[in-house]
């Protein structure tokens, strides 16, 4: 046997084990797996009006619509949105 029909050898065994790992190797975990999640807090929407009102604005439909007092549904937004 000559020391370069060995070395071939060597090297075939090496690379078919190489191919044999990297294709039987875990997949990456998704990239929203490995991302961080940051919560953007944003802030209150000004409401016009009194400045002590409790109304709250709601978009349904793309149609804001203002929410007056707790006793207020969304029932109530769907319903004078149209």
């Amino acid at each position: 046997v000559r020391p370069a029909g060995l070395l071939g050898g060597l090297l075939s065994v090496v690379a078919a084990a190489c191919g044999a790992w990297w294709a039987r190797r875990p997949p990456p975990p998704p990239a929203e797996e490995v991302l961080p999640f940051v919560q953007t807090v944003f802030p209150a929407p000004t409401v016009s009006g009194d400045a002590g009102s409790t109304a709250l604005p709601a978009i349904v439909a793309g149609v804001v619509v203002e929410l007056v007092g707790e006793g207020s549904s969304v029932g109530l937004a769907v319903r004078v949105a149209g």
